[in-house]
């Protein structure tokens, strides 16, 4: 997943490209998940799926997986690029110089104060 886009197969058999928005792994999980939109859309829906080494996607299995994923997605678009811990505002870590989070209190923070 080290491109800006993916192909993917709808129920049909037709391929539809989509730009990644993100990608990240999940230590607790221990998979990979890419969230993806069809840029052609006026108003894209952002997908979610699980990917493995080979690019193969599949399927979110478990509530508490999009529950996870929905508060990731959530930090992402809080950021819009104007600064601030990726957990909401409610990281009470100290970040270095480069505003790399220290990921105290449970926190894996990418800071941008």
């Amino acid at each position: 997943m080290n491109s800006e886009k993916i192909i993917v197969m709808d129920d049909q058999g037709n391929e539809i490209e989509f730009t990644i928005l993100f990608t990240f792994t999940n230590d607790e999980t221990g998979r990979s998940y890419v969230l993806y939109y069809d840029e052609t859309e006026e108003n894209p829906a952002v997908t979610a799926s699980i990917y493995d080494d080979e690019g193969n996607l599949f399927p979110i299995e478990t509530a508490e997986e999009w529950d996870m994923i929905s508060d990731i997605f959530d930090s992402f678009v809080s950021q819009d690029g104007e600064g601030g811990c990726c957990c909401g505002g409610d990281c009470d870590c100290d970040c270095d110089d480069d505003h790399e989070c220290c990921g105290e209190n449970g926190h894996e923070c990418c800071c941008n104060k």
